[in-house]
């Protein structure tokens, strides 16, 4: 394991764990404990349409049946997995891949709960729900906790963003490549909705603003999410280096959501598309701290972040623990958790 504290130092891995120098120095302060596992490898594929080790474990994210729990909080920084399931009863399960997921499952109020971290974009969003798919039976619930920037004004740095809804902006490849076009609505195609699940998002809502707004004063809105295939282009970031023409595309997608757009990131509409084709219960929801307030250029602290991580963290566990589906979930002797 990777151990940070005030008294001891095991090792350091900026590279395989993505822990800034600011984290580290802010943890080193704080007296607090960093504890992430060690990276593993799968052994030999049997199959190439779903890669499975002998051991039945996924390929990217390295996980068998039973290590999984059907209530599952996902994150992007691995950072943020620790700090979060470090509030659970009890961690039962850990297991870093080295594809970059990072996966803990315990006990909150004795009900299996599992975080996981699986880094940015949508590719690793798309890996985390259909391989947990293929190890967990029964329905599952999601509850993306990430970070976002806000285009509009009204929303301040530090605000919570919940996603009812999401649309995707992606390049329009043949037109860049061949120069076609003069609108962003010929350089970026820009995606029908799709929708998170109404009563967990309801649930939500409710869960923020005791965890949230009632102790700590930070405003809550909803709305629709713009993901992005990348973080710069198709979120309207203007790049010296590149021809990306999206100078106006942060306000065309303003205007033609009529100001409903909330969030800018790049994993949420992966997910809620993934609900809307799957053949089984896949509930679905999403919420941001906006740590980036695009129009006025003004970027949150990591402290206040730190803080909303917990308290985000702690309103998404609340959720989970009222989502009582009615079909069985996982269960049984091989199972961590029993």
């Amino acid at each position: 394991k990777t151990t940070f504290s005030n008294k001891k130092i095991h090792a350091i891995s900026h590279s395989n764990y993505g822990i800034t120098m600011t984290d580290f120095i802010h943890e080193l302060q704080s007296g607090s404990t960093f504890s992430l596992p060690s990276q593993q490898v799968i052994g030999d594929s049997v199959s190439a349409n779903l890669p499975l080790d002998g051991e039945g474990r996924v390929y990217h994210i390295g996980v068998k049946r039973g290590e999984v729990a059907n209530r599952i909080i996902v994150v992007g920084d691995p950072t943020r997995a620790v700090r979060i399931k470090n509030n659970l009863d009890k961690v039962v399960f850990e297991r870093n891949s080295n594809r970059g997921f990072t996966t803990y499952t315990g006990l909150k109020d004795e009900v299996p709960i599992t975080v996981m971290s699986i880094g940015m974009g949508m590719p690793m969003m798309d890996f985390m729900v259909r391989e947990i798919l293929h190890v967990i039976d029964g329905p599952i619930s999601i509850i993306r906790l990430g970070t976002c920037g806000t285009p509009r004004t009204d929303i301040p740095a530090g605000s919570i963003v919940v996603a009812r809804s999401s649309v995707g902006a992606f390049y329009n490849w043949n037109n860049h490549i061949n120069n076609v076009g003069q609108s962003p609505e010929d350089f970026y195609q820009i995606t029908d909705l799709v929708h998170s699940t109404t009563e967990l998002t309801d649930n939500l809502m409710e869960c923020l603003n005791e965890r949230v707004t009632k102790p700590h004063g930070n405003k809550i809105f909803e709305g629709i999410d713009i993901t992005g295939d990348s973080f710069y282009s198709s979120q309207g970031r203007l790049d010296v280096n590149f021809n990306d023409r999206n100078e106006d595309l942060v306000d065309y997608m303003l205007e033609k959501f009529n100001h409903q757009v909330v969030s800018l990131q790049m994993e949420t509409f992966q997910m809620y598309f993934l609900k809307t084709i799957s053949k089984r219960q896949v509930d679905v929801t999403s919420m941001a701290i906006a740590v980036a307030q695009r129009k006025s250029d003004v970027m949150l602290g990591n402290d206040e972040k730190h803080l909303l991580e917990d308290c985000c963290g702690n309103a998404c566990f609340d959720v989970l623990l009222d989502w009582n589906p009615e079909c069985e979930l996982m269960s049984g002797n091989e199972c961590v958790w029993i």
